[in-house]
């Protein structure tokens, strides 16, 4: 076992520890690269943003280019491009989402 290169959060006591995983929280909190821990609701929020996002602006996408009369190769490259920017902002959104959640479950703890 080695110590966490992480320092720990001053404002926060549990992740002053080097050697506690997760601060001592591994089922709301995982520690993927070793070097600090990040809300499992954050995650979820990146990932179900990112999918309603990458649906909703693929479909915006298809309807702005059937306004603009745009067929074939052309279409489709507003629904992937319009796709691609909704994935980046509902990811976005549903990490603040998330961190908003996970920060909501525990004061409710």
């Amino acid at each position: 076992m080695t110590e966490d290169t992480y320092r720990g959060d001053t404002t926060k006591s549990e992740t002053g520890h080097l050697y506690v995983y997760c601060a001592n929280n591994p089922v709301n909190y995982v520690d993927p690269s070793g070097h600090f821990l990040v809300s499992t609701a954050v995650l979820v929020g990146v990932g179900v943003g990112g999918i309603v996002g990458a649906v909703a602006g693929s479909y915006k996408g298809r309807l702005v280019a059937k306004r603009l009369g745009y067929k074939g190769k052309k279409r489709n490259l507003f629904i992937a491009t319009y796709g691609i920017k909704g994935a980046v902002v509902g990811a976005i959104i549903g990490a603040f989402a998330g961190y908003g959640i996970g920060c909501y479950g525990s004061i409710i703890k």
